[in-house]
């Protein structure tokens, strides 16, 4: 009888054993599932706005050069900067299967800061640059005024090397020909009393 009992036993735990076993392989095969289902869908869309050819965009600090990503769930820091725009900054929550979608504000720049950073300090002084009744042409790629102390100025944008550059400004080693700018931007250097 005692036998009788210990293989009664044994099966008991044997069989408990077998449970056990087959409940960890279910919790295995379920977690594999939700492994492989992460991988291939845990992922959240974003579409970036276009914006114009000289914004730089980045994701937490990777250049972006494609509209349509895919990222892992999360938050990310968005930045697009320009030689002609303000820098644009924004938090970016990506959701799992959810499309989100980042707009930059672009903002013109300081007229102040593109005159200081292409010709520096005004000339003969060592103060930066003042630019005053300062109007853009031709979507934002010609910048015209007039510097404080110094007379009209005309900057223009080269996108090929995204920098600034001096189109017109009457002072010495500058180029100092209404002849080589646009017509609009020419008229109002002469209304500000370029020559």
């Amino acid at each position: 009888m005692e036998y009788a009992q210990k293989d009664d036993q044994i099966d008991n735990t044997g069989q408990a054993t077998v449970r056990l076993l087959n409940a960890l392989i279910g919790l295995t095969i379920a977690a594999i599932f939700v492994l492989l289902f992460l991988t291939f869908a845990g992922y959240g869309t974003v579409q970036l706005q276009a914006a114009p050819g000289d914004v730089i965009t980045t994701i937490n600090g990777h250049r972006i050069t494609q509209s349509n990503l895919k990222l892992r769930p999360g938050d990310y820091t968005v930045i697009a900067t320009s030689p002609r725009f303000m820098p644009d900054q924004q938090a970016l929550h990506v959701s799992m299967i959810k499309h989100s979608m980042y707009k930059p504000v672009l903002l013109p720049r300081d007229p102040n800061a593109i005159t200081s950073s292409v010709i520096g300090a005004v000339p003969g002084g060592s103060q930066a640059p003042q630019l005053v009744q300062a109007r853009w042409f031709d979507n934002q790629t010609w910048l015209a005024g007039h510097v404080v102390s110094s007379g009209p100025i005309a900057l223009k944008y080269d996108s090929g090397k995204r920098q600034w550059s001096v189109g017109y400004f009457a002072a010495r080693n500058y180029p100092s020909s209404l002849g080589s700018l646009p017509s609009d931007v020419s008229a109002y250097i002469q209304q500000l009393g370029g020559s």
